[in-house]
């Protein structure tokens, strides 16, 4: 959970559900008190599950790091390069023309359909 607190910026104790100390000046005397913590125990889990679900994902293609990492596949999966005409002929009307735009790359698992289009 600290992971998650590092991430949201948030207090650990906060997401623990845990009240904050505050003290505050009212004519001229200090008052404590506490602000009960606005997560609540499902908030907690929902943050969790969305931070798991990304810390899953490859950055870089959006696949399941499990699948994509698995060293038993390394070699089972394809890929293959096209060219979008219409993003590379804007591209050269444009100052700075570089001869990559309009590339791209589609890849899928051979056992799967196309993952990327």
């Amino acid at each position: 959970m600290s992971r998650l607190a590092f991430t949201l910026r948030v207090p650990l104790s906060t997401l623990q559900g845990q009240p904050t100390p505050v003290t505050v000046t009212v004519g001229g005397r200090d008052v404590v008190g506490q602000i009960a913590s606005p997560w609540k125990p499902d908030d907690v889990a929902a943050a969790l599950a969305v931070v798991e679900a990304d810390n899953a994902e490859c950055p870089g293609c959006g696949g399941d790091l499990a699948k994509t990492t698995d060293p038993q596949h390394q070699f089972d999966w394809q890929a293959e390069t096209i060219r979008c005409h219409n993003c590379a002929t804007r591209a050269a009307e444009s100052e700075g023309h570089d001869n990559r735009a309009g590339l791209l790359t589609r890849s899928w698992f051979e056992a799967d359909e196309r993952v990327a289009r």
